[in-house]
């Protein structure tokens, strides 16, 4: 079996009954399942009940759902919802592009992304350019 890893990193959100061994009993049913656990998040207390936010690391997506499946069969405990880590990273983008000069207006666009930019920054005149450029 393949190690957990970041790269398949989830985190569960989990409804529990409110106790003093709730966070170690769901950490105990994580670790059986052979996932890494990173976090335990207390995200709501209440009388009754506390959510958790579990994070952990797994070897695939059969992997996570071995991890929800151990959760939910703990008496008493429903899992909310399963996030994946690096899909989450991934909405949006990652990267950005970002001017290294004031792009003000369409005449500093003009400038900045013309054409003929190799001609300018080409070394010396003298020295022959390469064939393409």
């Amino acid at each position: 079996m393949a190690n957990p890893s970041p790269g398949n990193s989830i985190t569960l959100r989990v409804e529990a009954p409110s106790s003093f061994t709730a966070t170690s009993e769901l950490a105990a049913a994580v670790g059986a399942a052979g996932a890494a656990i990173t976090a335990l998040d207390v995200t709501e207390s209440h009388h009754e009940t506390l959510v958790v936010d579990v994070t952990c690391n797994t070897t695939d997506d059969d992997h996570a759902a071995r991890v929800k499946g151990a959760l939910n069969a703990l008496d008493g405990v429903t899992v909310r919802n399963v996030s994946d880590r690096t899909f989450l990273m991934h909405l949006g983008g990652k990267l950005e592009v970002v001017p290294k000069v004031a792009l003000r207006n369409r005449d500093d666009l003009s400038r900045a992304y013309t054409p003929g930019w190799r001609a300018s920054a080409w070394p010396s005149r003298k020295t022959p350019r390469p064939p393409g450029t």
